[in-house]
């Protein structure tokens, strides 16, 4: 086990080291092309029943799910919308919280990892490392007046998880708030891809939990669960990116993959 120390030094680096690097990462994301798989979390061009079929389509071949329910649904909405004589888009926000919760397909947090590129890996990572050197940090301190190994853990899981949590929680909202922010001022130009696909990977990783998106409900936003309110702001801007080809599998090379 590392000295105390050390353990302190970790717990209290990281979580600056993590918001001062904060700014280097939205520099980074300035920098990086757009990538196709913008439209696995966004239809492509107007929201129109065909192209939420066609982002339909493109879901189903990047995470290998029929989804068969989540077209008659789609279909069932598109009728009423003719019935009613009414917009298609009085569902877009419906159809987005349907289409979003498949877009990463089974783990969705492991998924999210595997299409992040490296330096969104990393900034992951930090986020969650974050609570664990604190809680390391109790470890080594309980451990180092006496207490076993497996008591020191009960001490920091009890003790810890409260002060750990907060700061945790303001780093993390911290970054949240500055990435939808950098999301929102660009949203309906091109170089805003590179944001939408780093705040979709951001919430899948989050399980879809504790991660405000760019989703608006009636004016504000709300914490937890951001997946089941409001609407995709500027979803429909009709802007597409030079790569067409819609086809293949995501990694992690550019921002978000490619196809």
């Amino acid at each position: 086990m590392i000295p105390f120390e050390y353990a302190l030094y970790l717990a209290v680096l990281i979580p600056i080291g993590f918001l001062l690097n904060i700014p280097f990462y939205i520099y980074w994301l300035k920098k990086q092309n757009p990538s196709n798989e913008v439209y696995l979390y966004m239809v492509r061009g107007k929201f129109t029943y065909l192209n939420v079929l066609d982002m339909i389509a493109r879901i189903e071949r990047a995470t290998n799910q029929d989804l068969k329910v989540e077209r008659r649904k789609i279909e069932r909405y598109f009728n009423l919308s003719r019935e009613q004589k009414k917009s298609f888009k009085i569902y877009r926000s419906v159809i987005y919280r349907l289409l979003k919760e498949k877009s990463f397909g089974k783990p969705k947090i492991l998924k999210s990892i595997h299409r992040m590129p490296v330096y969104t890996k990393v900034v992951a990572i930090w986020d969650v490392m974050i609570i664990l050197s604190i809680l390391n940090c109790i470890v080594v301190a309980a451990n180092a007046a006496g207490a076993g190994l497996l008591a020191a853990v009960f001490a920091a899981l009890l003790l810890g998880i409260f002060p750990s949590g907060i700061v945790w929680l303001m780093c993390h909202s911290a970054f949240n708030n500055v990435l939808r922010y950098a999301t929102n001022k660009r949203i309906k130009e091109v170089s805003s891809i590179p944001f939408r696909i780093a705040m979709a990977q951001f919430w899948a990783f989050t399980g879809g939990y504790l991660w405000k998106d760019i989703y608006w409900a009636e004016g504000s936003l709300t914490w937890i669960s951001e997946s089941s309110t409001g609407y995709y702001g500027g979803i429909s801007s009709g802007f597409e990116s030079d790569n067409s080809s819609g086809e293949g599998n995501f990694g992690g090379g550019r921002a978000g993959g490619s196809w």
